[in-house]
């Protein structure tokens, strides 16, 4: 039994799977160490595997277990809160929204509008870089002009129909992590992560910040919140959480961190990017 890291020493730590031989995989959520527990036994893993996973936590112990805004620091949380009036005082209008875009879209992932979305309106989504930036979108550009514009726009529409109107018996984060699975059978290579995330910003646009992905060596909303609020949130490499839930909630949690008084959340998303990275309230661009 692994009583604590053997790194920082916290205790309970979490179980991320168990090897073919028996060995048990941890984690720590705080340091993020990853060690194996035990002695090898003479079992072969099952044809096709290279180890036996655990099923993923059950959605509330996981959601129990996310960090939460009362983990902040107090000073850590007046310094944004002032790095947030200050961006207010300064911008107090959001940039112009890309209304016509949203509604356009609204409209095309709604399920009456789904069904006969065009071709050309789903590929000019993936494209665009209106809302979110997505990216460069190589690996969904390539498979498109492989399978033809049909042929991808009936996965696109897969992948979206599910992600958004899937069985209610499953929760949206789980979905998510269905899609973006290597391993997934169902929609359209190359709408991942990123242009999964953006769809939900079109359609749920005052739940979902348009801040494409969880993890980025440019910044992703993992990086975000430890650097703005010093919260460490899980790598998805080493927890057993679904990615989809990893992504959803901490978009929830950045929306609560960050609190009221922005117009919306292109606004919130606005002075995230520019807060990361710049000390607005000393002027100062931080190492």
């Amino acid at each position: 039994m692994a009583e604590s890291c053997p790194n920082c020493l916290r205790e309970q730590p979490e179980l991320l799977d168990i090897l073919p031989d028996r060995r048990r995989r941890f984690s720590c959520p705080s340091c993020d160490n990853v060690w194996i527990v035990g002695d090898p036994q003479s079992l072969e893993a099952p044809s096709g595997t290279s180890r036996v996973r655990r099923a993923a936590e059950p959605y509330e112990v996981a959601l129990g277990r996310f960090p939460t805004v009362s983990e902040v620091d107090p000073a850590v949380r007046e310094r944004v809160e002032k790095q947030k009036r200050i961006f207010l005082d300064l911008y107090p209008e959001p940039s112009p929204t890309a209304q016509a875009f949203l509604t356009k879209y609204q409209w095309t992932f709604s399920e009456e509008g789904l069904a006969d979305a065009d071709p050309a309106d789903l590929h000019l989504f993936a494209n665009s870089s209106t809302v979110a930036n997505p990216g460069q979108m190589t690996a969904f550009n390539n498979e498109w002009n492989r399978i033809g514009a049909e042929e991808g726009a009936r996965r696109v529409r897969e992948s979206i129909q599910y992600l958004l109107y899937g069985p209610d018996g499953i929760p949206l984060e789980d979905r998510l992590s269905h899609l973006i699975d290597p391993g997934a059978s169902l929609g359209m290579k190359g709408w991942k992560e990123a242009l999964l995330t953006k769809t939900l910003c079109v359609v749920y646009p005052q739940r979902f910040v348009p801040i494409l992905t969880y993890t980025s060596p440019n910044g992703g909303k993992k990086e975000i919140v430890e650097s703005m609020w010093g919260l460490r949130l899980p790598h998805p490499r080493t927890v057993s959480r679904s990615t989809g839930r990893l992504i959803a909630w901490s978009n929830d949690l950045l929306l609560d961190l960050a609190g009221g008084g922005f117009a919306h959340t292109q606004h919130l998303s606005q002075f995230l990017w520019m807060a990361k990275d710049f000390d607005v309230a000393d002027n100062t661009t931080r190492p």
